[in-house]
């Protein structure tokens, strides 16, 4: 018996053995045919990474103008190579070197520039005032051009952004006057943010055209494809100052989604920030915006207006609006506008003074929270139906004569909408103010009014009383 169990035992060890043996035949086998299979691979590799650049075959000083002479097209792999080597000699010839560069170094467009550089001093002055920036990825300006000249760069900035995208673009302090718009694209690819210096300053040149906008349009670049669906399609516009000299509108949104214009001062423009449908081409939207800590003080025209919005489900929050004939414009709907204020411009008529309004709503479904109307004639003219009003303030802080009239909440047809704890402060002769002017009926609701009833017109009181109810 035992040794059937023994002679048993070692059988299955045998056919064990055999097994594993069989096994790592196979192994073998599969790792060979896998082996010459991968042989084959990096030569098909090689063919499909491979790049032609342009770098130097002789050393090249700061301010030198590059010849053929200098240059060589060379075919190398992708490892070799460097993000943004310019691959067209075209690109390179009669361009001048804006640093030192060394035999064998590749060629990048931000190393070259049109016009022969300033002193090689003055760039390492502006160096050492940019220090830390490059670290950040940011391409400084002055790199390439010199700001507080007063001539027109505009071209040279505008370059700057196209050869430079999916970049944040640095300006540091200092006066850039442009006469032609800076564009960014809409398109994800190759849009650009361009940030301001603190005392940096992007100014409408002289021979401003009145009608090309805004000196900075966001989505408005020729490559623009009214792409709406990409997030964050074109970045943002931060800190300094925009300056329109009187002529031009300040930041414009042509097209897009998720753009911002935040912490930033707009000055002597005709329109401030303007939010248009979509494109100039027509295509596309701009919506999904946000407007953040902007302070706008217009040229005071009669035209002239602080934020005009005609694309939708945008955000504008924290501005102040000064001088300018209309300080908010609204023709599209589902915006949100919190803690806006909005002082009223002077004016050499009376005529001209009773059209001013601080807050225009033509759209419908907007709201506006905790926003300032100050010295307008009209606070809040809504010809919208839905939108709303909560806890926003119209005050007067300077007698009024008896031409002119003080009214909160206007509009030429029915009260429509819905105004919550809305606070009134009147100086003019009590005919002349009115809580409600509009047409009598309308399916609107004031609640919780803030004002002096006999302090205002009782006639207009009397129309709309029943449109207002007070929560005890």
């Amino acid at each position: 018996m035992r040794l059937d169990i023994f002679k048993a035992s070692s059988l299955r060890r045998v056919l064990c053995a055999l097994l594993c043996l069989s096994m790592m035949l196979s192994a073998l086998l599969l790792s060979s045919c896998n082996n010459e299979d991968e042989a084959e691979a990096p030569e098909q590799a090689v063919e499909n990474t491979t790049v032609e650049v342009v770098r130097l075959i002789k050393d090249v000083e700061y301010g030198e103008r590059l010849t053929n002479a200098k240059i060589e097209t060379v075919t190398i792999s992708v490892s070799e190579s460097w993000i943004g080597a310019l691959s067209n000699a075209e690109e390179v010839v009669g361009k001048y070197a804006t640093k030192a560069m060394s035999t064998g170094d590749f060629l990048l467009a931000k190393y070259l520039s049109e016009k022969k550089p300033g002193p090689q001093k003055e760039a390492v002055e502006l160096n050492k005032t940019n220090y830390g920036f490059e670290k950040l990825g940011y391409i400084v300006v002055t790199e390439f051009v010199q700001p507080n000249t007063g001539e027109d760069i505009g071209a040279e900035l505008q370059a700057i952004i196209e050869r430079n995208p999916q970049s944040v673009i640095y300006f540091p302090d200092g006066e850039y006057q442009t006469s032609i718009p800076l564009k960014t694209h809409s398109f994800g690819g190759v849009s650009v943010a361009i940030e301001l210096a603190e005392n940096a300053v992007i100014k409408a040149h002289k021979d401003w055209d009145r009608s090309k906008g805004a000196v900075i349009q966001l989505g408005g670049g020729e490559r623009e494809t009214g792409e709406v669906n990409t997030p964050g399609s074109n970045y943002y516009i931060k800190g300094g100052t925009i300056d329109g000299s009187g002529v031009a509108d300040g930041i414009s949104i042509n097209c897009g989604r998720e753009t911002c214009i935040r912490e930033i001062t707009i000055i002597n423009t005709n329109i401030g920030v303007r939010v248009f449908r979509g494109s100039e081409l027509g295509n596309g939207s701009s919506s999904d915006s946000d407007v953040d800590k902007v302070t706008i003080f217009g040229n005071g025209s009669d035209s002239s207006i602080g934020l005009w919005v005609e694309g939708y489900d945008n955000t504008f929050s924290n501005m102040r609006i000064a001088n300018v004939r209309t300080g908010v414009r609204i023709v599209s709907s589902a915006n949100y506008v919190h803690n806006i204020q909005c002082t009223g411009p002077a004016s050499d008529t009376e005529t001209s003074f009773k059209n001013c309004v601080a807050f225009y709503d033509a759209g419908a479904r907007n709201w506006y929270q905790n926003c300032t109307s100050t010295n307008y004639p009209t606070a809040f003219q809504i010809e919208s139906s839905e939108s709303m009003l909560t806890d926003c303030v119209a005050q007067w802080t300077q007698e009024a004569s008896t031409n002119i009239d003080q009214i909160v909440l206007r509009s030429t047809g029915a009260w429509n909408s819905m105004a919550k704890s809305v606070v009134a402060y009147f100086t003019a002769p009590a005919n002349n103010c009115y809580y409600v002017h509009a047409l009598e009926g309308g399916v609107g609701i004031i609640i919780d009014p803030v004002f002096d009833i006999w302090s205002t017109n009782q006639d207009a009181y009397n129309k709309h009383k029943n449109q207002m109810c007070w929560n005890q």
